[in-house]
């Protein structure tokens, strides 16, 4: 038997070490500051915040949002995205649209200028993932269902203006994604159960997948809806 060469096998171990690591499933990263969040919104006070200078209610929401950015792939890299593979070296067009309702308590302290409250309920979230490089064009469609809790801290200089900051975070029941949102606005009554609202919002998604590429979703923009109390 012919005795193998020690110099031999170390070569082709200190070649074979580096290709090793050469390729490498890369995420998908959406960045768009331009973004914009039309909204609906509803609430129903279970209790007189006059009486009891505490808040009760159901709220509901419906909204969405649409971004996009590019990315590069380098030599090496790989998007595994629905049924397609992307390699590097090659230039990615990234889009995406969501939709948001949400369905949940809100509850805190009414005090004459100042409100400060907590929300908590169920978030709905649909989202649609659009990736273009070349001739590929993969699309896809997620849906995710879990808890979501907040705060809201509002500044009321007149009986009819509102100044307001919130945040929340929610994840679906099986933890496969991540959403942290947050909104600084004003809304103004023009009725007594109708109020415009406009401001900035931003939302950071996180779907991270065994099996495919992990997509990270940062986009903010202005937003403006009309809110119902009923």
């Amino acid at each position: 038997m012919r005795k193998s060469d020690p110099f031999l096998i170390a070569g082709l171990l200190f070649v074979s070490l580096p290709l090793s690591g050469c390729v490498s499933l890369a995420s998908i990263n959406i960045r768009d500051g331009s973004a914009f969040f039309p909204t609906l919104r509803a609430s129903h006070d279970l209790q007189s915040p006059e009486e009891s200078r505490k808040s009760l209610a159901i709220d509901m929401e419906v909204s969405g949002a649409s971004g996009k950015s590019s990315q590069y792939l380098s030599s090496g890299e790989y998007i595994e995205h629905g049924n397609d593979i992307i390699n590097g070296p090659a230039q990615v067009e990234a889009s995406c649209n969501l939709s948001n309702a949400m369905l949940g308590i809100r509850s805190g302290w009414i005090f004459q200028k100042v409100d400060i409250e907590w929300m908590a309920g169920l978030d709905l979230l649909g989202s649609e993932i659009k990736l273009k490089s070349g001739a590929q064009s993969p699309t896809v469609k997620l849906f995710n269902a879990g808890p979501f809790f907040g705060w809201k801290f509002s500044l009321k200089p007149t009986e009819t203006v509102r100044l307001y900051v919130k945040s929340k975070v929610s994840t679906d029941f099986s933890g496969a994604y991540g959403l942290t949102s947050g909104e600084l606005a004003a809304s103004k009554h023009l009725a007594q159960n109708v109020a415009l609202f406009a401001g900035w919002r931003w939302v950071n998604l996180n779907y991270n997948q065994d099996y495919a590429s992990d997509i990270h979703i940062d986009i903010s923009g202005p937003t403006v809806g009309m809110e119902w109390a009923f």
